[in-house]
C-alpha cells in the first residue's frame, strides 16, 4: 500500500500511524502475557513510585490514536495540586 502513494507527507503520515499501532500492538500483547502470569502466580509485584502525570499522559496519548476511528473523546482533566491529599 506505501508504494502506492507518491506524496512524501501522506506517506510519512501513514507509517507513524502504522509505527504507533505495532507499538500499541506490541503494549497489549504484553499485557496479556502479564495476565497470564498473574492468573498462574508466576508474576511478583513490585512496588515503584511512579509519575502520575506522565502515566496518565501516556494513556490519554495512546487514546487519542483512537480517536480518529471511533466517535470517542478522551480528555485529562487535571485537578490543582492542593486539591489531592
Amino acid at each position: 500500500m506505501l508504494f502506492t502513494i507518491e506524496d512524501e507527507k501522506e506517506k510519512n503520515e501513514k507509517v507513524s500511524i502504522i509505527m504507533k499501532k505495532n507499538k500499541l500492538l506490541l503494549e497489549m500483547i504484553t499485557d496479556i502475557l502479564n495476565l497470564s502470569r498473574i492468573e498462574t502466580n508466576s508474576l511478583g509485584v513490585i512496588y515503584t513510585t511512579i509519575n502520575l502525570k506522565n502515566l496518565f499522559k501516556n494513556m490519554v496519548d495512546s487514546y487519542k490514536l483512537k480517536e480518529r476511528e471511533t466517535s470517542v473523546h478522551v480528555v485529562l482533566d487535571r485537578l490543582p495540586l492542593t486539591s489531592i491529599r
